[in-house]
């Protein structure tokens, strides 16, 4: 009988050969590169100078309108600048696939993230994982089944 490796949640399903999410379903034996990277940084929001040196223009002739412009360049910097902050905490996987398409998954537990590489990866060294199991819970962050790939990685 023959190995399985699954991974089977309520967004990802990793079966055998074949990888599923959200109505769409790729054959690991068609993955060219599994690779990762952080999340791309916002562009800086240029106008938001202009807001602010506006503020600086209008100062004299209107307080109010100066200092409410001025505060939301500031705002929107901040705003900016707060969001990068969380961007940096995710992590990219990309997969490509032998027909140039790619896939790209945004996932923020970075253990997690090491366990589902681990888990493809041998999924794809021994070409699928037979009549057994293993399930990837992305909102969960869990790896579950009976694979005895999981055993083997003493991720069970």
């Amino acid at each position: 009988m023959a190995k399985e490796k699954s991974i089977e949640t309520s967004e990802l399903l990793l079966k055998g050969n074949i990888m599923c999410w959200e109505g769409t379903m790729i054959q690991l034996s068609n993955i060219s590169c599994v690779s990762t990277a952080p999340l791309d940084e916002l562009e800086f929001p240029k106008l938001s100078i202009l807001v602010i040196l506006a503020g600086l223009g209008v100062i004299n002739p209107m307080p109010p309108m100066g200092i409410l412009l001025m505060l939301a360049g500031g705002v929107w910097i901040y705003a900016w600048n707060y969001f990068n902050n969380l961007r940096k905490l995710d992590t990219v996987l990309s997969i490509s696939m032998n027909s140039g398409n790619n896939l790209r998954f945004i996932i923020s537990n970075k253990d997690f993230l090491k366990k589902i590489l681990q888990v493809l990866e041998q999924i794809i060294i021994e070409g699928g994982v037979g009549n057994q199991n293993v399930s990837i819970d992305m909102r969960g962050c869990k790896i579950e089944g009976n694979a005895s790939v999981l055993n083997d990685m003493k991720i069970l």
